[in-house]
């Protein structure tokens, strides 16, 4: 619960929700029960209702993407739609920059990288400065 709270739930509301990719799936609670795996069942209904108010919240969360399952087999179709669809969302293809625009920003990003100044320098500028004036003064 932490964790969900902490990344999702109790995020600031000034992040813009088309931004905020939060995809839960929740199990069919009839899974749990018919598969008669003791991981799946309690009997402690506090810890229960705890557990239905959390999905309950999640899914009245702006942010939150919910999905029902009922068989795992069906998580990794869910996943792949909800990843395909959120790329397509995020980088459109009409968005996609010409070659020119690529080698363009290749330059601009290498130039960026390369051309800033070198904290601890100085140093080195001051012995290019040196031999620059010992080689111009020996000639």
């Amino acid at each position: 619960e932490l964790e969900i709270r902490h990344a999702v739930l109790d995020a600031p509301y000034d992040v813009e929700v088309s931004q905020m990719h939060a995809l839960f799936l929740m199990r069919d609670s009839q899974y749990a029960i018919n598969s008669q795996n003791p991981d799946f069942l309690t009997n402690d209904q506090k810890l229960v209702k705890k557990l239905d108010d959390l999905k309950q919240e999640i899914r009245e969360h702006p942010f939150c993407k919910v999905h029902d399952y009922d068989e795992p087999q069906s998580i990794e179709e869910i996943t792949k739609n909800y990843f395909l669809k959120m790329i397509d969302a995020d980088f459109p293809l009409s968005e996609t920059p010409s070659a020119a625009e690529r080698e363009l920003l290749a330059h601009e990003s290498f130039c960026e990288a390369h051309c800033k100044v070198y904290v601890g320098g100085h140093k080195y500028i001051q012995q290019l400065q040196l031999q620059l004036s010992d080689s111009f003064s020996t000639n």
